[in-house]
């Protein structure tokens, strides 16, 4: 008879959350990593004088990016010199925040390894 205080069930429990927690993370590492193509892709285009950001695709990226680059302008309130370094910063930001998603999911699926290989 299995109780609720069994302790394989209660580390086949963890274990399967430790798996859930870890596709969780994969599916936002994912739309991270398609928001940072959409903030790289306003960064290029803001620095192309010839290409209408206010056409086509190019607004509705700019629409999506625009809360975002807005935050890191509170944030980083640069003065008001010729050159916005505040969307770079943001930039790098979304990538850090990537590269932490990426050490977290690795390391939720080899504590779940870990602890299923300890059951007898």
């Amino acid at each position: 008879m299995i109780t609720p205080f069994d302790t394989n069930s209660s580390i086949r429990f963890i274990v399967y959350f430790l798996y859930l927690l870890a596709d969780f993370i994969d599916y936002l590492y994912l739309l991270l990593k398609i928001y940072r193509v959409l903030c790289f892709t306003k960064i290029v285009l803001d620095n192309f004088p010839l290409a209408n950001p206010y056409r086509g695709i190019f607004s509705v990226i700019r629409v999506i990016t625009a809360p975002y680059f807005k935050f890191w302008d509170k944030v980083f309130k640069l003065g008001t010199g010729s050159f916005d370094a505040s969307g770079i910063i943001g930039f790098q930001a979304l990538s850090m925040l990537i590269d932490i998603l990426l050490h977290c999911k690795e390391y939720c699926k080899i504590e779940a390894e870990y602890l299923f290989n300890t059951l007898p």
